[in-house]
């Protein structure tokens, strides 16, 4: 009776010790580069779920098991973001921990810990995660998810993707005000390699330029301008429209005009000087003779 006792509180203090060492291990601190972090929610599947990776799998429910639902194997997505939802199950033991690794980012990053995440209850068999990526580089890329569960087992899934999107573009001048000069600097930047950039001003046909430039001889009044850029992958980026309005002051205008009337008469005297003296010259030559 009393080694049954005593078995019976040995086994007690095995499964408290394994409990305390898997909490304790649950805790998040792998987290090497936190560039770009994902926003992560949680959920509940349920165990009727065309969801629930049990069903997909074919597994009993007494299987650890885990799949990534988004996105699918080797999809090609268009925007440099990507939502990653994973299932994770289990029916004996309650999941710890999970974590990704992915090749943009440097080390292993949790994303959920039976200590801090939001849900109500805190022993969850059955967890869906959806973690939304931004700032993902142009590639192909591979990510993979582990999941840590209290008895000292794991289970993990990985997908590789491919991001193909189009250039991002800023423009940094012109802004929206007005400005008191007809000759405006157009400044921008984007992304990644360009195999052609222009613009449109006001709506008209795309100019071609090799990077930042200069547009002149602008008109009072309102104007828009856009910048685009292709990739070397044939993808065409648009940037924002900046409106924004020319007002050169009369004084100015007159000064120019004054500036460019002189210049006209005076290369008018010239011609004029000139062609005097070449009939003096020639009047001249023809007299001696």
């Amino acid at each position: 009776m009393v080694n049954e006792m005593n078995n019976k509180i040995l086994l007690v203090a095995l499964f408290s010790i394994m409990l305390i060492v898997s909490i304790t291990g649950s805790i998040c601190i792998v987290k090497a580069d936190t560039t770009a972090e994902p926003e992560v929610s949680y959920d509940i599947w349920d165990a009727d779920s065309i969801q629930s990776p049990f069903a997909i799998s074919g597994l009993s429910h007494e299987n650890l098991t885990m799949i990534i639902l988004s996105p699918l194997n080797n999809e090609v997505l268009s925007n440099n973001t990507a939502i990653v939802k994973v299932n994770i199950g289990t029916q004996k033991w309650a999941i710890n921990s999970v974590y990704y690794e992915a090749d943009w980012q440097e080390g292993m990053h949790c994303i959920y810990n039976v200590n801090n995440q939001t849900l109500n209850t805190k022993m969850l068999f059955r967890l869906s995660i959806t973690a939304n990526f931004k700032e993902i580089p142009d590639g192909i890329h591979h990510i993979t998810v582990y999941a840590n569960i209290h008895d000292g087992s794991h289970v993990s899934s990985s997908i590789d993707f491919i991001i193909n999107a189009p250039p991002s573009i800023a423009i940094l001048s012109t802004e929206n005000k007005t400005y008191h000069t007809a000759d405006l600097p157009l400044n921008f930047t984007v992304n990644e390699p360009m195999k052609w950039v222009g613009y449109s001003l006001d709506g008209k046909k795309n100019i071609t330029i090799t990077g930042n430039s200069t547009i002149t001889n602008l008109t009072n009044g309102f104007h828009s301008i856009t910048v685009y850029a292709n990739d070397t992958s044939g993808n065409m980026g648009t940037s924002q429209t900046m409106n924004f309005s020319v007002d050169v002051p009369a004084v100015i205008k007159s000064k120019l005009y004054l500036t460019q009337t002189a210049i006209t008469v005076a290369a008018a005297i010239a011609v004029v000087v000139g062609i005097s003296v070449g009939l003096l010259v020639y009047r001249k030559k023809h007299k001696r003779s």
